[in-house]
């Protein structure tokens, strides 16, 4: 496993305003502390053996300054939309062998609160095996209720075939898909295979086994081998 850039991490912190820091932003001396979390999100939950994935490290909650990308003195820092309350730090995650991987709990000290992360699960799947067409799968066969899942879709074509259409979710399929998690996706071109990768976070809206086909997608293309797949949903646990 590399993890690019991991060293900043420290430097992320430092700029957040940990104590003992230098040249950190000054939250609003009115500001309530109280209340803030840390929390590690990753951009996709699944990749295959040779890729990478972005994590982001964010403190959320009020008070908490807006930093704007290119800001002097805060490399590899970038803006969040300001009502979200926080703030973000991201590194490269790459890793060299396939399997499960945990990232976190990362635990920092904030104006004298300590703040501990969630921790993360990234399934690594074997390199392209060589077969050309799409490819579906999860990152989770079982969740509960209110919590979320990626649905992730590979595509590798010869060089010579027409581009991949870009798939879209139905809206009305009884499941929600959160801000800034709908279709993200990336291309890979050279000279064996062109590849293309769409992913949706997918919160499904009631308990039961969500069915993942075609008819979650808007106008699916005929001719086209739908996904098959399910999700178990359970019920929440009941709040204490």
């Amino acid at each position: 496993m590399k993890n690019k850039r991991l060293g900043s991490l420290a430097l992320a912190i430092c700029l957040a305003g940990a104590t003992g820091c230098v040249n950190s932003p000054t939250p609003s001396p009115t500001a309530d502390h109280s209340g803030l979390t840390l929390k590690l999100i990753p951009s996709i939950t699944t990749l295959r053996l040779g890729q990478e994935t972005s994590v982001r490290l964010a403190i959320y909650g009020p008070g908490i300054d807006h930093i704007v990308a290119g800001t002097e003195g805060v490399p590899d820092m970038y803006s969040i939309p300001p009502d979200a309350q926080g703030f973000v730090h991201a590194f490269t995650f790459e890793p060299k062998r396939e399997g499960d991987f945990t990232l976190g709990p990362y635990t920092i000290t904030f104006n004298g609160q300590k703040l501990t992360s969630n921790v993360i699960h990234l399934q690594v799947l074997p390199d392209w095996d060589g077969k050309f067409g799409p490819v579906y799968h999860v990152d989770k066969t079982k969740i509960a209720l209110g919590e979320e899942f990626q649905l992730v879709l590979e595509t590798w074509l010869k060089p010579t075939a027409p581009p991949q259409k870009n798939f879209s979710l139905r809206r009305d399929a009884g499941f929600t898909i959160p801000m800034n998690g709908g279709g993200g996706g990336s291309f890979r071109i050279n000279s064996t295979y062109h590849y293309d990768r769409q992913v949706w976070t997918i919160i499904p809206d009631q308990a039961g086994v969500f069915k993942i086909t075609g008819d979650i997608f808007q106008n699916f293309p005929a001719g086209e081998v739908p996904p098959d797949l399910s999700v178990e949903v359970t019920p929440a646990a009941p709040s204490r």
